[in-house]
């Protein structure tokens, strides 16, 4: 999922405090990503050491609540709406109260297990800041509303100028998986939706979800295969690979075939050996529907 602005804190004579985060949905397990930074407009001459983010999402928590054992990472005494806050979490940005030497933290980012947006939307967010101002001799505590936006529309594929003939999903599950490659794909045959994979994807995954027992709602696609016609693409065809979503995690290779001219596409994962989606790729997909089932 893309990075999203969830809470901006107005810090006086320094300027805006962005909160950033990120799902990232592993099999059924989430994690949130934070990234705390400095607005576009902050002043440069305004320093301040970031020791420690605390979220308050849900019922029970304490006031109390310190960061990395460090007496000093709390946020005691806040209230927001008149009401002292009770912490759930404290994550310590790792740089020592008191920016020692000098040396302070602008931006940090930091990841939470087990955690979706969803999970906090609404919730509040504390930032503990030290060494703060021109002469680095104050401190901050503050409190910021998280509200999650939608997110925009995932752009991954592109809007083909002629009619697709049949693309081939990639997951990121060995389940189905018939030739051992550690990926399992699927073929939607017989296409007579639109030339943009992005404007039925949804419908798809909502079918296959519903009647595919190797994928659900956490089976992690990777991206696909598009066959369309000889338009558009460096080599002059339509059967590139293209990653969902921008999935950095994955690389996308271009390689020499091993018999004959020309190239092959692979994913390059850390965790699982390269998966051929070149176009005779076609005849090891492991599932094949037509698309008039969707």
């Amino acid at each position: 999922m893309a990075e999203l602005l969830i809470s901006s804190i107005t810090v006086e004579g320094g300027g805006v405090l962005e909160i950033y985060a990120t799902e990232t949905q592993v099999g059924e397990t989430s994690s949130v990503t934070f990234r705390i930074t400095t607005g576009e407009d902050w002043n440069p001459d305004y320093n301040l050491d970031l020791n420690a983010l605390f979220l308050d999402y849900q019922d029970g928590g304490t006031s109390k609540l310190i960061a990395d054992g460090q007496n000093s990472l709390n946020l005691n005494g806040v209230t927001y709406e008149g009401a002292k806050i009770q912490w759930d979490l404290a994550l310590s940005s790792g740089s020592n109260a008191g920016a020692q030497g000098g040396v302070t933290v602008m931006e940090f980012s930091v990841t939470v297990n087990n955690l979706t947006l969803d999970d906090i939307d609404g919730a509040l967010v504390g930032i503990r800041a030290t060494s703060t101002g021109v002469d680095m001799q104050g401190s901050l505590k503050l409190v910021g509303e998280i509200d999650i936006p939608e997110p925009p529309p995932v752009d991954s594929f592109p809007d083909f100028e002629k009619d697709i003939s049949h693309t081939i999903l990639v997951f990121a599950t060995t389940d189905g998986d018939t030739n051992g490659d550690g990926y399992y794909t699927v073929k939607i045959d017989d296409w007579a939706g639109s030339n943009d994979l992005d404007a039925d994807l949804d419908a798809i995954l909502a079918y296959l979800i519903e009647n595919d027992p190797n994928i659900d709602a956490g089976t992690q696609l990777v991206g696909a295969q598009i066959k369309g016609g000889n338009v558009g693409t460096a080599d002059n065809s339509y059967d590139d690979f293209w990653a969902y979503d921008g999935d950095s995690s994955y690389t996308i290779e271009t390689i020499p075939k091993t018999s004959g001219s020309g190239t092959t596409t692979e994913i390059v994962s850390g965790d699982v050996a390269p998966v051929d989606v070149s176009q005779p790729y076609q005849n090891q997909v492991d599932q094949t529907y037509s698309y008039d089932l969707i």
